[in-house]
């Protein structure tokens, strides 16, 4: 047998028996990979979600300030003066689409499954609540704007653990 057929013939053997580990290999980084792209998925939705929370609060607080004077840190204080004033703080907020674009983040994130808030319960009930709010518009009885900060008031660490969720401690 002739030298160059017998070097063709041990490297065509070596690349078969080498063929399933270099799939095991080629599998794994697809997987790891994976498996990060959805961690910066779900962290990206849950920022995403606290960037709208934001959003509204501070377009809130300006809007509130331009139509009764009460400075933003006085807010949480006075917000029986803001009453009288929440309707048109409230049409101005959707308007604006504030409203919408909250909405639709936290549509993102319940498309993520909640992220790695799926166990928090109380995270999704403050979500859901807020979407439904949304969805079901101001009233005679409600104004959205009102129930979204009641809500928010009854969890005020949502926005903080949102944004300060490390994903190393989940997989």
């Amino acid at each position: 047998m002739d030298a160059a057929i017998f070097i063709s013939i041990l490297a065509l053997i070596t690349a078969v028996i080498s063929l399933p580990f270099s799939y095991f290999v080629a599998r794994k980084q697809v997987e790891i990979s994976l498996n990060e792209q959805e961690k910066r998925r779900n962290l990206e939705a849950a920022t995403v979600v606290a960037d709208r929370l934001d959003l509204f609060y501070s377009t809130f607080n300006g809007l509130v300030q331009n139509l009764t004077g009460i400075p933003p840190n006085e807010v949480q204080e006075r917000l029986e003066e803001i009453n009288p004033f929440l309707r048109e703080i409230d049409t101005s907020l959707f308007k604006s689409s504030v409203m919408k674009n909250l909405s639709t983040a936290i549509d993102e994130f319940i498309l993520t499954g909640y992220g790695y808030f799926r166990h928090d319960t109380k995270m999704k009930q403050v979500l859901d609540s807020i979407k439904v709010n949304i969805e079901m518009g101001s009233s005679d009885k409600s104004i959205v704007t009102a129930q979204v900060i009641d809500i928010c008031r009854k969890y005020p660490e949502i926005q903080t653990k949102l944004r300060s969720f490390d994903c190393s401690h989940h997989n």
